[in-house]
């Protein structure tokens, strides 16, 4: 799935003032202990049997600054590595909390910026007004964390940044389309596997989205909440409704920005996303026309073909940066996609594809590295690292459709940039799962269900997808949104009002039963009598 990292994406969600109308609107049910969450008293009950004490444990908290007003707390909290054996070792999960400015928190909210990859912990330090909003910061303990394999927690390791150059920016030899350059693609991925691998000290397996979700509810008993208040943007809507899926019964209010359909196999998500790329950019070439400083001019269908001619160009004759990168048509792919997270962005991406007709590529390669969180030669955090474990261990093996995807070449009928989105999950998820684990993957696309679990369990309380459910099902936008380059909090105007009416007068989220099953699927069925 594409990246949703907070720092990257920061104005697709600046409309958060629905989440927080959402999130206030639906108080949970308070623990008995309304003391601020780092000292409320564990709530271990229901906790996985033979996980009790990780449930219970006691934490070291410690005053911590972050960048607004309020009082910060941080601790790292003690995991298994395994939720399969609690005798397998341990793993540190990184937390913040902002107390409540009230003095007097409902609970704790925990939010997760997207990603996979992107550090809560750096969200809530660095943006909690923005994340939440003030509303929510005086009612509710906000708390961020990074996910197992991210940041701060136990992360996975892979390459170090002259290596990590290497393996983005390197341009095979051969030409776009053939089996030789397919090879070539091949064997770096296999490479970077083997380097995360070895590098990560045994975590690689264990770097899933379901892991992930069985921590945040270790997390909510910790802190001593009886259900989960959680807001997740992008693939925080993945991991939201994944939780809501394995710990019904835990769900108190959630919020999804951008909902995405869990089920979906991994070629489809890959494919529909790139198809959102671009109708994201076609979106920006309409605006962009419109203006003076626009590097396209004719009709729209005049500005795709010179988009795409630049494609071809750079493909047939990369341009040197002045660091040395050399710009392809992978790379200026990404540069664009990166702007495309949010209008605000576009001015940027008009100036750094000028850049590119003229020649020069350093504007264009700082949008890349703002894709990549490069600055200076140097990766500031392990996001790209934990994007391509997260990915490839949460999507089963699908030969012949994720293996590097299907290249096609950039130019001929205008830009495509779908032409150049080329998947590369096979490989690292090869080396770290056994053969024995692959054979619990269901070929249809899925994890074959867990018969630890049951099903039809559904959360009491509303899962809330702030997106239309047809457009989050069919993820037409690259964020996992509904269309046209923002997140669901941006679309629709008239049905959010409807549904904040309707969550704010305490409405119970669908008036029918949705017609499928499992509490994963009643995250996207929720507000279908809405529609």
């Amino acid at each position: 799935m594409t990246r949703g990292v907070w720092h990257r994406a920061a104005a697709a969600v600046l409309a958060v003032g629905v989440a927080v109308a959402l999130v206030a609107g639906c108080t949970p049910k308070r623990s008995s202990d309304d003391r601020p969450a780092p000292h409320r008293t564990p709530v271990t009950q229901g906790a996985p049997a033979g996980f009790e004490t990780y449930y219970g444990q006691k934490v070291d908290w410690e005053s911590c600054r972050g960048v607004g007003d309020g009082d910060y707390q941080c601790a790292q909290i003690t995991a298994p590595k395994d939720w399969s054996d609690a005798g397998g070792g341990d793993i540190e999960l990184s937390v913040i909390v902002h107390l409540a400015s009230s003095g007097t928190a409902k609970g704790s909210l925990f939010v997760n910026p997207g990603g996979p990859g992107a550090s809560g912990v750096d969200l809530v330090q660095q943006a909690a007004s923005f994340a939440v909003g003030d509303e929510l910061l005086d009612s509710y303990d906000v708390v961020g964390f990074d996910p197992r394999g991210v940041g701060r927690s136990t992360a996975v390791r892979c390459l170090d940044a002259a290596a990590m150059d290497r393996y983005l920016f390197a341009i095979p030899s051969a030409p776009r389309g053939t089996p030789e350059r397919t090879a070539e693609q091949q064997s770096s991925a296999e490479s970077f596997a083997r380097a995360c691998d070895s590098n990560s000290d045994g975590l690689l397996p264990y770097v899933t989205t379901e892991n992930a979700a069985r921590d945040l509810d270790l997390l909510r008993g910790v802190l001593g909440d009886e259900k989960l208040s959680y807001l997740g943007y992008s693939y925080g809507s993945f991991l939201g409704a994944t939780y809501a899926d394995l710990f019904p019964k835990n769900v108190g209010r959630v919020v999804l920005d951008g909902g995405l359909d869990p089920s979906i196999p991994s070629a489809i998500v890959g494919a529909r996303q790139a198809a959102g790329f671009q109708s994201a950019f076609d979106a920006y070439l309409a605006s962009c026309l419109t203006g003076s400083d626009c590097p396209f001019s004719g009709t729209e269908a005049n500005a795709r073909q010179q988009m795409g001619d630049a494609l071809a160009a750079v493909d047939a004759s990369p341009l040197t940066a002045s660091d040395g990168r050399k710009l392809g048509a992978d790379s200026l792919v990404t540069g664009i996609v990166s702007a495309l997270y949010s209008e605000g962005n576009w001015s940027s991406l008009s100036s750094a594809i000028t850049g590119v007709l003229e020649g020069d590529a350093d504007e264009m390669f700082e949008l890349v590295d703002r894709y990549y969180n490069r600055y200076d030669g140097q990766y500031l955090d392990n996001s790209t690292e934990a994007f391509s474990a997260y990915n490839c261990m949460d999507y089963p093996r699908r030969p012949g459709r994720c293996r590097g995807g299907r290249e096609r070449r950039g130019g001929g009928e205008g830009a495509d940039l779908r032409a150049v989105l080329v998947l590369r999950r096979e490989p690292l998820r090869r080396v770290a799962v056994p053969a024995d684990r692959l054979s619990q993957r269901d070929p249809r696309g899925g994890c074959r269900p867990d018969p630890r679990h049951r099903h039809d369990q559904r959360p009491r309380n509303p899962v809330r997808v702030v997106c239309r459910s047809r457009e989050a099902a069919e993820l037409r936008h690259p964020a996992h949104s509904c269309g046209g380059g923002a997140h669901g909090l941006q679309q629709g105007k008239r049905v959010h009002r409807r549904r904040r009416r309707g969550v704010l007068r305490g409405r119970q989220g669908a008036g029918r039963r949705p017609p499928v099953r499992g509490a994963v699927r009643l995250a996207f069925a929720a507000w279908l009598r809405t529609l």
